[in-house]
């Protein structure tokens, strides 16, 4: 049977297993745009309370994601955007690759990437 673990800050984590009231820091370009808050896990996508950082980045980045269509992003990847998500509960997080895929209603939904090979595809793809 397959048991699909992962592992953050060099802690296992077995999928579905994040609690709520969790947060994340959104990094995005390098740089901290804000927090993603109570995300609900639905297999490797979340979806969770937005509040962005006071900063030109972040507004920048938030009006990219309010402008994505998400049938769009989840057809076709390179039409989103790509953060890292660092767990505030998790010292020393480096963090899990995710795939932007919208904000709406002052909602961020993302689709974590957790494969080697899909991480280094969408580094390479998706900006």
């Amino acid at each position: 049977m397959f048991d699909p673990l992962f592992t953050r800050g060099g802690h296992v984590v077995k999928l579905g297993e994040e609690r709520m009231g969790n947060k994340h820091t959104v990094i995005w370009r390098g740089e901290a745009v804000g927090e993603l808050r109570d995300a609900g896990p639905d297999m490797w996508y979340l979806d969770g309370a937005w509040l962005p950082s006071a900063n030109e980045t972040a507004q920048e980045f938030d009006l990219l994601a309010r402008g994505f269509d998400k049938r769009q992003v989840m057809d076709d990847p390179t039409k989103g955007t790509r953060v890292v998500l660092c767990d505030q509960d998790i010292p020393d997080d480096h963090g899990t690759d995710a795939l932007v895929i919208s904000i709406y209603d002052d909602r961020l939904f993302v689709r974590r990437v957790l494969n080697e090979d899909a991480v280094a595809w969408l580094k390479k793809n998706v900006r």
